[in-house]
């Protein structure tokens, strides 16, 4: 799923503070996706811990933790 996403116009934008399902807490651009029925949350870069793009639990923008 990550690999068909069009991240180019996120460059311009600070990476978000994304909180992986495994529990670490990692810097990337993220964005909710519609799977089907159902909506997911995914990163641009994997989770440095469990290597999961698409299994996050939240999504905070830097200026919201900032």
């Amino acid at each position: 799923m990550n690999s068909t996403i069009d991240w180019s116009s996120f460059d311009k934008y600070l990476e978000s503070n994304c909180e992986c399902s495994c529990g670490v807490t990692f810097q990337s651009h993220a964005k909710a996706v519609r799977d089907g029925i159902s909506w997911t949350l995914v990163s641009r870069k994997p989770c440095p811990k469990c290597g999961k793009s698409s299994d996050l639990r939240s999504i905070r923008s830097a200026s919201e933790d900032g």
